[in-house]
């Protein structure tokens, strides 16, 4: 109420994006000389754009949408990028988005996922590349089948990037953005 941000608001905005939160009042905004009002969202998204990224980089980015909140297996997600090929070119670029801050490598559980707030923004923002999505979760399910020990935490994780891949896909949003 009152045109104030509450957690609840914060914790909506990063789970769902703008959609269905109440309207706030503008904020003045002068960034780089810019003076449009803008939403709490609108500043978000300035500060952390993908658009400086290169292509490559950007389709590393939407893989890493479709990991799980908590993070996915490191090696299952190198390897459904890089099938086959030992350390490939996709690897180095996902070390180099993680030395940017964009992907998050958890070495004690050695994971790979996204901030929840980057993970909006760039759902929003990239344009998706249905391609290498549709091929890194090919290699996900390939690597799951072929995991003698895949245990429940294994299937919940690739059942979470699954799901994560439809919300995408079904998001009117981004459907404008597919390549």
């Amino acid at each position: 109420g009152h045109g104030r941000i509450t957690p609840a608001h914060i914790r909506q905005l990063l789970t769902n994006g703008p959609a269905g939160l109440p309207q706030f009042p503008k904020v003045k905004c002068d960034k780089q000389g810019f003076g449009t009002p803008d939403t709490l969202f609108g500043h978000l998204r300035k500060l952390f754009t993908p658009a400086g990224l290169k292509s490559e980089q950007k389709s590393i980015l939407c893989c890493a949408l479709l990991t799980p909140r908590h993070g996915l297996d490191s090696d299952w997600f190198f390897d459904s990028l890089d099938p086959g090929e030992g350390v490939g070119e996709r690897s180095n670029i996902v070390d180099q988005l993680i030395e940017m801050g964009w992907v998050i490598e958890d070495s004690e559980r050695d994971t790979i996922r996204m901030d929840p707030l980057l993970r909006c923004i760039c759902r929003h923002e990239l344009e998706l590349d249905l391609v290498l999505c549709g091929s890194f979760l090919d290699g996900l399910w390939e690597i799951h089948n072929n995991e003698l020990s895949s245990d429940d935490r294994g299937q919940l994780d690739l059942a979470e990037c699954f799901d994560n891949a439809a919300m995408l896909v079904a998001d009117p949003a981004a459907a404008a953005h597919w390549k």
